[in-house]
């Protein structure tokens, strides 16, 4: 369609309003530039791009979880009689084997897992997932891999030695203070703190491994374990801030 008088194509605004046979200066009260030319089918994106965005919510699941109880009594080799997944957060209780018979079993521990509570991004900008039980006094019983993106690592190799560094810190405890050292460093342990061997091009995934764990972990404290411990614990980790060290981009590699 032309515009005869002025020999040139009509406006997406003229050919809106008389589509619509809209009142001839609507366009100039309700359009606005750089804006869709009717505000009519704005609204409606909008309104649908809203409801999308509802649905999408609504069919998610409350946490991030990738484990279930079977799972996680798997991962962890049979060490425990793995609970429920308790009502008000993600965590399964873990009770010592061979009881009482009727008795009510001695609680051990919670396994969880550190997606649901720490989501780190690491080297690949998605987020780790590491499987960690943890005992009443804030001691790591056991750590699992459970899932990573990492391109230098995403391979069976790659994965596996993540899973190796992973596994240092079992023993190790809230309180603990952490260093990452180069992949060829001897590891050492006290009861204040540790020395972990990292691993080759991995400085940010190992960093991102170890607040994984000790974020999640924290969270969990405070809501399960003797309030002294979580206090305890942050406080131990404020003060690792004071001894930071930036690093160069050789040494991220």
């Amino acid at each position: 369609m032309a515009d005869v008088k002025a020999g040139l194509p009509m406006s997406p605004r003229v050919l809106y309003a008389d589509y619509l046979r809209l009142p001839a200066d609507f366009s100039i009260r309700l359009f606005r530039p750089g804006r869709l030319a009717c505000p009519f089918i704005e609204l409606c994106g909008t309104v649908m791009v809203a409801l999308w965005v509802c649905l999408f919510a609504m069919v998610q699941p409350a946490n991030a979880a990738l484990l279930n109880r079977d799972d996680i009594d798997k991962l962890l080799d049979g060490q425990f009689i793995v609970g429920e997944v308790q009502p008000d957060m993600p965590v399964y209780p873990l009770f010592a084997k061979g009881g009482d018979a009727g008795g009510k079993p001695e609680l051990k521990g919670y396994a969880f897992e550190s997606l649901d509570f720490e989501p780190v991004r690491g080297y690949s900008g998605k987020p780790i997932d590491v499987l960690v039980a943890m005992d009443l006094t804030g001691a790591f019983i056991d750590l699992r891999l459970v899932d990573h993106k990492e391109p230098f690592f995403n391979n069976p190799t790659g994965t596996k030695r993540l899973g190796v560094f992973t596994a240092q810190y079992t023993d190790l405890t809230l309180q603990h203070v952490v260093r990452i050292h180069d992949y060829r460093s001897q590891t050492r342990r006290d009861d204040q703190s540790a020395d972990l061997q990292g691993v080759n091009h991995g400085t940010v995934t190992t960093k991102a491994i170890d607040r994984s764990i000790f974020g999640s972990a924290a969270k969990v404290a405070v809501a399960k374990l003797d309030a002294s411990i979580a206090a305890s614990a942050a406080a131990r980790r404020r003060s690792t801030r004071e001894s930071f060290q930036p690093l160069s981009w050789d040494d991220l590699l």
